[in-house]
């Protein structure tokens, strides 16, 4: 029987191609897999092609983490000193001052002794008691000769400027409030003049007596608290004396404030002879100040502090007849700064992840780094190794 043409019985069957679409597709599919990618493959994001994960550059991302977190340090460091200013310049006031009693001690002068007698001393330490992180200050004859703070021993210490004759000291101890403590018993120091054979001289006119000057009993000044805080801009003394001794006092200081704001203080000068030469320590703020005052009268002077801490400031003063007078104050600077890491670790500790990205910042470097650690450790210990050191044996 005649096989029919078209059949070819022993014809070998075709094979049909299979399309490589299909397995690429599988391939990359399985590429895609965490774990092959971890051992050995990593997909390319525009190519396709699979390249090793070894190519992924761990120190360019960590140069730019670096650069993302100098920025995020800036513009916080901008943020706080705009929130600075703002508060300095008042056009922020939020809250209520509520002032407690006032101290219930008073501070007490322990030195010198009452009734102590000086020959030509016109200058003396002054120290005593008083209560925990008060202002105190000091008058001679019922005027203001000195100030400063309380230690956290409960103690005082300050020199202060004497004049001929009797000199009343007294101590007056004040809280954050400027509220004073009850009075407690002055110190009287008596301090009399070498005894000089005096020339002979026709008598002289009397000359009147020296017009009281206008200082305040208490010196210092607190925002919010002081109604009369503004006075320092514009504080008047009117027509102050020349001649006999010379005399410098702080009228105005600002206490409690924050460090790196500039501050401004008052300063009074009369007696003597004119010009004077001032000099001002501030004892850790900015750099000692020289200036030339040419006549009595109100000045003012700028300064700043960068920590947190009480720091007295000393004041001296020459007039042009070369005689010397002194002064002391203090002032209080609350809070404290930061480094940067104390800034990104309170941002950690004390904020939501909600009011600043540091957190965010910190979580993407440490990922950053693990993956880096574990592209290395792969590397030197992984299968990969393994695998070539079973061929080599």
């Amino acid at each position: 029987m005649k096989a029919h043409p078209k059949t070819n019985i022993n014809r070998p069957k075709k094979i049909k191609k299979q399309s490589l679409r299909g397995t690429k597709t599988a391939i990359s599919a399985s590429s895609r897999s965490p774990i092959l990618r971890h051992l050995k493959f990593a997909e390319h994001k525009h190519t396709g092609k699979l390249i090793h994960h070894r190519h992924t550059s761990h120190l360019a991302l960590m140069i730019i983490l670096f650069f993302v977190g100098i920025f995020l340090f800036v513009s916080a460091s901008i943020t706080q000193a705009g929130a600075l200013e703002i508060t300095k310049n008042g056009t922020i006031s939020v809250g209520a001052i509520v002032p407690g009693p006032p101290p219930s001690e008073g501070a007490v002068i322990t030195s010198p002794a009452d009734g102590l007698e000086l020959t030509d001393q016109y200058t003396i330490e002054v120290s005593g008691t008083c209560v925990l992180d008060t202002f105190v200050v000091v008058s001679n004859n019922g005027q203001l000769v000195g100030s400063t703070y309380c230690t956290a021993e409960g103690v005082f210490d300050l020199e202060v400027q004497l004049q001929l004759g009797d000199n009343i000291l007294s101590a007056l101890n004040y809280d954050s409030f400027n509220q004073a403590g009850p009075e407690t018993q002055p110190v009287t120091v008596y301090v009399i003049r070498t005894v000089v054979t005096p020339t002979p001289t026709p008598p002289a006119e009397p000359t009147p007596a020296p017009t009281p000057v206008p200082l305040p009993e208490n010196p210092s000044i607190i925002p919010g608290i002081d109604s009369d805080a503004q006075e320092c801009d514009t504080y008047k003394t009117g027509n102050l004396p020349t001649g006999g001794e010379p005399h410098i006092q702080v009228v105005c200081v600002p206490r409690l404030f924050s460090p790196g704001l500039e501050q401004v203080l008052g300063i009074v000068v009369w007696g003597g002879t004119p010009p004077y030469a001032v000099s001002a320590n501030w004892f850790g703020g900015s750099g000692d100040t020289l200036l030339s005052i040419p006549s009595p009268g109100y000045h003012k002077l700028k300064f700043s502090y960068s920590v947190a801490g009480n720091y007295r400031i000393a004041f001296k003063l020459k007039d042009a007849g070369n005689k010397t007078a002194i002064t002391e104050t203090a002032v209080q600077i609350s809070g404290g700064t930061k480094t940067p890491i104390a800034v990104i670790t309170d941002d950690i500790l004390h904020k939501s992840w909600f009011e600043t990205p540091v957190p965010l910042y910190v979580m993407a470097v440490a990922l950053t780094l693990g993956f880096w650690g574990g592209d290395i450790f792969e590397r030197k210990f992984g299968l990969e190794k393994t695998r070539r050191k079973t061929r080599k044996a």
